[in-house]
């Protein structure tokens, strides 16, 4: 899976439902903007948002604004509702608002203590569902630090046996029994997502954690991750998975380190579909263990791509899914060439079933019209090209401040936004010519020299970009070439999943925001 950068087409804004509106949120609720959101004048001089994930506008009334200073200043909605001088219920609504535009998050206090909080609930009891396969010495690790940890010393745990082989086995079992575990065992081997639905059905406690073998929790993550069950429209909190901390000087272990598919950075977000941070990985994930059983656990039609399914299904059903950062769990990285191109192509044999499941909801890249003549004009290797392309961005950049009309100086934010989208939309197209038209590119370089430099410069630039804004421990040449595998094994899976299914959904662009669309503000 891979995210997409949003054009200026995403400017417009969207509605709120307003059932979700007036969903309860406790009195000590806090939250914090989200980093970029913009404050602008309207033109009756009421103050306007622009943030959030689409990119949309918050009109804010003069009572909405004072209570939004309120809660920007670190006040809890009580605090903000009493300073204010509103009802509970229209602080309520305003943070409800805010944290569905993604404009704000819930604020995570990492030196929370549960027991001083009586919205936390102490006793909130956790299951830990392990599935593991042969993994002997990376379970105990897990096992150990789940012991270690005060949050889960006394969890219940679950290790699901998914077919190991007779000497694992034995061994796997031995390794339960000591750190008071219990086992399920399956034999054949079934999946992940059999393995998890099995563990998931025996819990008994409100919330599941299911966590993958390879991975070794860090103390704090989970009462990072349930300070968002608060909220009860959160179904499902993952935290940030990174590196375990081991001395390696292989290069793909420096790679995985700044980029891994399990890892989706330090910010926090809101997850769904064509967002920022589009899906969570399932190597650790913290579940409501009634909207585990509403969903009826996870597809164990799916061998890969099976927690992306989890999370967008519980996302469709109204249950928000949250990406907490600073809660962590470490995860070994392979440092094995082979593995390392086969577990790119295999996340990717899963883009087309996804994609059958949730139409529409994988593309390659999102991009508005505007952006593709500009990049088409610009791929013509012409002065003449060059001219038009500069032209398109000029005409875009004059069409565009009408849709932030609401704003007392539209045009410098709408210049400003039609500039980095169009920036956005050539990163997305170099990533796309890679990891999703790669053979087609190849074709057209046996015909035109001009495609060849297109597919190259694609590879090169957009790589080397990547480099200086990740900064891995490696030397530029080493990080473009191990990013270029990474980027065919992709490719090569997409399409291998795409004829295996007859499905070629993954393959077509999303086009947004044709000319003539007007966006529409929300008021708050």
């Amino acid at each position: 899976m891979t995210g997409t950068e949003h054009s200026e087409a995403n400017a417009s804004t969207a509605t709120t439902a307003g059932s979700t509106a007036s969903a309860t949120l406790p009195p000590s609720f806090r939250i914090i903007l989200t980093g970029g959101t913009e404050r602008h004048l309207g033109v009756d001089g009421e103050l306007v948002l622009l943030g959030g994930d689409p990119l949309r506008l918050l009109r804010l009334s003069p009572t909405s604004s004072a209570v939004l200073g309120a809660l920007a200043s670190g006040q809890s909605l009580s605090e903000a509702s009493t300073a204010c001088r509103v009802s509970l219920r229209a602080a309520t609504g305003l943070t409800r608002r805010l944290l569905d535009a993604g404009i704000a998050h819930p604020r995570i206090d990492p030196e929370l203590d549960p027991e001083l909080d009586p919205e936390l609930d102490p006793e909130l009891g956790v299951t830990i569902v392990i599935p593991v396969r042969d993994r002997v010495r990376p379970l105990e690790r897990l096992l150990t630090s789940i012991r270690n940890d005060p949050d889960t010393a006394r969890s219940t745990v679950i290790v699901v046996d998914d077919g190991s082989a007779v000497e694992a086995r034995d061994a796997i079992a031995e390794l339960a029994a000591r750190h008071v575990a219990s086992v399920i065992r399956h034999e054949p081997t079934r999946g992940p997502a059999a393995a998890r639905n099995a563990g998931g059905a025996t819990a008994d406690t409100d919330y599941i954690a299911f966590i993958d073998s390879d991975c070794k929790v860090t103390p704090g993550w989970l009462s990072r991750c349930r300070q968002h069950f608060a909220d009860p429209l959160v179904g499902v909190v993952a935290p940030r998975i990174r590196a375990i901390e081991q001395p390696s000087n292989h290069p793909l272990y420096a790679y995985e380190s700044v980029h891994s598919p399990l890892d989706l950075g330090s910010l926090p977000a809101r997850v769904a579909p064509m967002h920022r941070v589009a899906y969570v990985p399932a190597a650790a994930l913290v579940v409501r263990r009634e909207v585990f059983e509403v969903l009826g656990g996870f597809d164990e039609a799916l061998h890969v791509g099976e927690d992306v399914d989890f999370v967008w299904r519980a996302n469709a059903n109204a249950h928000t899914v949250r990406y907490e950062p600073s809660a962590r769990v470490a995860h070994n990285h392979r440092t094995s060439w082979k593995g390392f191109a086969k577990r790119r192509f295999q996340y990717a044999t899963s883009t087309a079933l996804l994609d059958a499941r949730h139409p529409g909801q994988v593309p390659p890249l999102v991009i508005s019209p505007w952006s593709i003549g500009a990049w088409v004009a610009v791929a013509t290797q012409t002065v003449t090209g060059l001219l038009g392309a500069l032209g398109i961005v000029v005409f875009s950049a004059a069409k565009f401040p009408a849709k932030l009309s609401m704003l007392r100086e539209p045009g410098p934010v709408a210049t400003r936004l039609v500039l980095r989208g169009h920036v956005g939309a050539g990163r997305q197209l170099a990533s796309a010519t890679w990891r999703a038209y790669l053979p087609l590119a190849l074709v057209a370089g046996l015909f035109s020299r001009r495609a060849r430099r297109w597919t190259i410069a694609s590879g090169l630039t957009a790589n080397v970009v990547h480099f200086r804004e990740r900064k891995p421990n490696l030397n530029v040449a080493s990080y473009v070439g191990i990013r270029l595998l990474d980027d065919t094994s992709y490719c090569a899976g997409l399409w291998w999943g795409c004829m295996t299914t007859r499905n070629v959904g993954p393959l077509k662009p999303n086009i947004v925001n044709w000319p003539g669309r007007r966006s529409v503000t929300e008021d708050a």
